[in-house]
């Protein structure tokens, strides 16, 4: 189909993680008519690549080690070979590959680099950020950030990149996050868990790292068995380093907690773990906006979260569910509590969740601005160029009028 914009999206690989999952969900929602899309990945991980529509050219070229710079290479060629318009990349690795290729290509291309994280999880990480990428995000065209307080948070650290900075909220896809679960089925998971009628049901869909602060969680829930409440956490997530998990259930029996809490590993799927949850939580200690809490609301499931990064700009306390304090671990039992006192109030939250992300945060919605970004980028690099080819033909004529 002739007078598609052709934009390549490069991203390390396709691990089951949310940056890679906004990347598939962008791809596959673009609007294919005016669009069309390559998407380069050069880690091995590949969980979600049977979720790539159809219509979006995959082009897979695997590093072999650490230093390898073939997957520079050919991304340079396919940048030449394909005529692209622009680069669309996520995540830091790939905006390095990525301004590798258009350098090699010698084509000049546009870069948009879409940016998940704000606050990085150590030293190194920080030092690699101010040392070379934030150098090579000064050099693109666009930066995405996924919620304003990301945005800001980028440009008050880095004065620099402010003018390149422009928010696409998360979005997810409201037809696959939905409680069409059957009753039956809902039953039967409860069941296999041990939820026993009257408890409330939490979960958490996370991976078991340090800023998502389970430990928090453990502590909050040590105070709620203290006061009677009978609470049920299920926390769904892998753990990258596995002395993290062993730590974490070490704790949980020292606070007496035993069935109170289920450690369910990583799920390819949490759609029925989601639908058998009166509500989802989040207490972290760092976030940006949390895929996690738009899924549990597109659910229909209300959420108790810390404060912290965009977390405030999805949950509207009293609406779609509470807010408390980050690191306020009397605050958090209280607000469960409070939900575990007023069934009314409950019920009314999780009515509210669903319209809450249906009025912001559609995929749909991220795809359209990311696509109004894109074609701004494009336009203004036209219009540059149309501004140069007439300057230079003005030239001639100027120099004519001089010397005359």
């Amino acid at each position: 189909m002739s007078g598609r914009r052709r934009i390549a999206f490069v991203v390390p690989d396709l691990q089951l993680g949310g940056a890679e999952r906004q990347v598939v969900d962008l791809v596959n929602h673009l609007d294919h008519e005016r669009f069309e899309a390559t998407l380069f990945t050069f880690e091995a991980a590949d969980d979600l690549g049977a979720a790539v529509d159809p219509r979006v050219r995959r082009v897979r070229a695997l590093r072999r080690s650490r230093f390898d710079t073939g997957p520079v290479d050919q991304l340079a060629r396919l940048l030449r070979e394909e005529r692209t318009e622009l680069v669309h990349c996520t995540l830091q690795m790939a905006l390095l590959v990525a301004r590798g290729a258009i350098h090699r290509s010698g084509r000049g291309l546009p870069l948009v680099e879409a940016i998940h994280t704000t606050q990085n999880r150590g030293r190194r990480l920080e030092l690699a950020d101010r040392l070379l990428y934030v150098p090579l995000m000064s050099g693109c065209d666009r930066v995405i950030t996924v919620c304003d307080a990301q945005r800001r948070f980028w440009a008050s650290k880095y004065p620099a990149l402010r003018p390149k900075l422009v928010t696409v909220p998360n979005g997810i896809d409201l037809d696959r996050y939905r409680d069409d679960v059957p009753a039956a089925r809902k039953a039967a998971l409860r069941r296999e868990l041990g939820v026993e009628g009257g408890e409330l049901v939490l979960g958490m869909v996370a991976a078991i790292r340090p800023e998502k602060n389970h430990a928090g969680i453990l502590e909050a829930a040590a105070r709620l068995a203290e006061g009677g409440h009978r609470v049920k956490l299920l926390f769904a997530g892998g753990a990258p380093d596995p002395r993290d998990e062993e730590r974490l259930r070490r704790r949980t029996r020292e606070l007496g907690l035993g069935e109170r809490v289920r450690w369910l590993g990583s799920l390819r799927d949490p759609r029925e773990l989601i639908s058998i949850l009166d509500a989802g939580i989040l207490f972290s200690t760092a976030e940006s906006l949390p895929l996690a809490l738009l899924e549990c609301l597109a659910m229909g499931k209300p959420v108790v979260a810390a404060a912290i990064g965009g977390v405030s700009e999805i949950v509207v306390p009293g609406e779609n569910g509470l807010l408390v304090a980050p690191r306020d671990t009397a605050a958090f039992a209280s607000a469960v509590a409070r939900l575990a006192a007023d069934r009314e109030l409950l019920r009314g939250l999780s009515a509210r969740a669903r319209p809450s992300v249906e009025a912001r945060f559609s995929v749909q919605q991220m795809a359209r601005r990311t696509e109004a970004v894109l074609e701004e980028v494009l336009d203004g690099r036209a219009g540059a160029r149309a501004g140069r080819r007439a300057r230079a033909a003005a030239a001639p004529q100027e120099d004519i009028r001089r010397r005359a």
